[in-house]
């Protein structure tokens, strides 16, 4: 778990209208959570807003799960 885990995981169950502790960030964001392409768009800038960091669409397409946007997260704060 990076440091990163608990802010993703609060943005998404808002997103998701899911309570934090329910959420699962293992859960595929589509087939669990029906975040869908567009969705993800929406996703990526309230992302972009919340850490500052841009995010291409070829970068948003690995993001499948919350675990995958944490860790992505991280590695663009190295």
């Amino acid at each position: 778990m990076n440091n990163f885990t608990d802010s993703v995981r609060a943005l998404l169950s808002a997103y998701v209208d899911v309570k934090q502790e329910q959420f699962d960030m293992a859960a595929d964001l589509d087939l669990v959570y029906d975040i869908d392409s567009t969705e993800m768009t929406e996703l990526a800038k309230k992302i972009e807003l919340a850490f500052g960091i841009p995010v291409s669409k070829t970068q948003r397409q690995d993001w499948t799960t919350g675990q995958s946007i944490s860790a992505f997260l991280a590695q663009q704060q190295r």
